[in-house]
């Protein structure tokens, strides 16, 4: 990776060891064990409800959720409200405080020969500042259940809102000490989870946690075969070509536990679903696909592609309300769990992080994917903190500081991944002689 020590967390992530895995869960209990490896007291993986009842009816201690919906607003725009329950803690919905679409901080426009990531970290952090009555909320969270607070946030705005970087240390309240601007970021403080309505089977919450278990199906694009390297000594079917990875998404007669695409994507929160692919093939004619495995053998899918993690409304096709993207489908098709990212990750330096990310998770098998994620992250905040400050764009001698913002952008891209499905949730893959990996 440019810039790279060698000696860095990130790099480390490439040298870990990978774990073993116990075996698939038998029933589908609504109240399951806690995953092995996971601290005590922790509170235990449950189902967080369907919309028979208000999800906030079900929610176990310590987990929030964090509601994030589309409405107009007063002059004609559309923009947001949100509302968030944990417990006997509310963030409460206030009819008419609909908030403004936060254009400025799109991550899809994160890149050297686009936005400078500078400027876009820093109006991400101006605009974490003006969401005070949230950040208060999130921070009492945080200080009563520690790191037992598991965070559920069901945006369908479609807004492509960066919730993973909503700064925490800007609460007006906050001690000055918070506000460095690397180590206060909710994704790597916070476990915490994503997920959109899937309207046509009515399911407004993951129901319960999964744990994927199996061997790796991959597709790889011709120019991102090296991302095979993550899955040596885990059992794995590498498909060169699309169509034959889509065949093995129906077979039943085998156990998957990932699903992993390394290939080129196409989408964004302003275009059409009719301009979403994923290699050759649009989201139609994905959508067309039974993929019986995904929900058969409960396959986790990740997909290391460029705006793979967006959701639209679907208005070209009448839809006024319901979010499609390659996480929706994936999720409607029977995935438990979906990693997708909501940038462009168009050269093989960033393409590395979803590989990093991909190894740190299997590399912990115990470990809700979750979990895992804010480790992850966390790992690339204590990094990027060499730098005192974010850097300025423009030297005094008017040239760009294209090193400088560089290590910005990295530090943006470990953010850009996102995870939708049940923030307990784990992934174990096999050895490639058919036994879970030892260590």
């Amino acid at each position: 990776m440019p810039g790279s020590t060698g000696h860095g967390p990130l790099d480390r992530l490439r040298r870990a060891a990978l774990g073993s895995a116990p075996g698939r869960p038998g029933g589908a209990s609504r109240h399951l064990r806690p995953p092995e490896g996971v601290r005590a007291g922790a509170p235990e993986p449950v189902a967080l409800g369907t919309v028979q009842v208000a999800p906030e009816e079900q929610l176990p201690p310590g987990m929030a959720l964090l509601k994030v919906q589309r409405d107009a607003r007063a002059d004609g725009t559309t923009g947001f409200t949100l509302e968030g329950h944990c417990g006997d803690s509310r963030l409460p919905h206030v009819p008419g405080d609909v908030r403004g679409r936060p254009w400025r901080i799109r991550l899809d426009a994160a890149r050297l020969d686009g936005r400078s990531p500078g400027h876009i970290l820093q109006d991400i952090r101006d605009w974490s500042a003006n969401q005070r009555e949230l950040v208060r909320w999130l921070n009492d969270l945080r200080h009563r259940y520690r790191h037992r607070l598991h965070l559920v946030i069901q945006d369908d705005t479609g807004f492509g809102i960066p919730w993973e970087l909503l700064a925490l240390g800007e609460d007006e309240d906050g001690p000055e000490a918070d506000r460095a601007p690397w180590h206060d970021y909710l994704g790597g403080l916070v476990t915490m989870s994503r997920w959109t309505t899937i309207r046509h089977q009515r399911i407004t919450l993951p129901t319960r946690p999964e744990h994927c278990t199996g061997r790796v199906l991959a597709y790889f694009a011709e120019d991102m075969r090296g991302d095979a390297a993550v899955f040596e000594g885990f059992a794995r079917h590498p498909c060169e070509e699309l169509t034959p990875f889509l065949a093995e998404l129906e077979r039943l007669d085998v156990d998957t536990g990932l699903a992993y695409m390394g290939c080129h994507g196409e989408g964004g929160p302003d275009a059409d679903l009719s301009e979403f692919t994923l290699d050759v093939r649009r989201w139609s004619e994905l959508n067309r696909r039974p993929m019986k495995a995904l929900g058969a053998r409960r396959t986790l899918v990740c997909l290391n592609a460029c705006h793979s993690g967006h959701l639209v409304v679907n208005e070209g096709l009448g839809e006024q309300t319901a979010l499609r993207g390659f996480p929706e489908l994936f999720l409607r098709k029977g995935a438990p769990a979906c990693i997708a990212t909501t940038g462009a990750v168009g050269d093989d330096g960033v393409r590395r992080f979803l590989r990093d990310v991909i190894a740190h998770v299997a590399a912990r098998p115990t470990v809700p994917v979750a979990q895992a994620l804010r480790g992850f992250r966390a790992e690339a905040a204590a990094e990027a903190a060499e730098l005192p400050y974010i850097p300025d764009t423009v030297r005094d001698d008017r040239t760009v500081d294209a090193e400088g913002q560089t290590k910005v952008l990295r530090f943006l891209y470990s953010f850009m991944f996102v995870y939708y499905g049940h923030p307990h949730t784990t992934l174990r893959l096999t050895g490639d002689a058919g036994r879970e990996h030892d260590r």
